[in-house]
């Protein structure tokens, strides 16, 4: 039971390292502060992408491209 547990745990290593590491964003908020902060951060502010500090999740780029989309149009 306990090399099945261990195996799991592997497995769910395995798949957090496939998904990428969260994006962190430099964006700056309506009043013309700059901040840093994840793309939830940069969407519950109303802020105006920067640009990425580091990460390479395609998750957070698909929604901030989204949410870039969604204030141009």
């Amino acid at each position: 039971m306990s090399s099945l547990k261990t195996r799991i745990d592997h497995i769910r290593t395995f798949m957090e390292d496939c998904r990428g590491k969260q994006l962190i964003f430099l964006y700056q908020t309506p009043d013309g502060k700059e901040k840093r902060g994840n793309i939830d951060d940069l969407i519950s502010e109303n802020g105006t992408f920067l640009r990425v500090l580091s990460g390479n999740r395609l998750e957070d780029l698909d929604r901030m491209l989204a949410y870039e989309m969604g204030t141009i149009l």
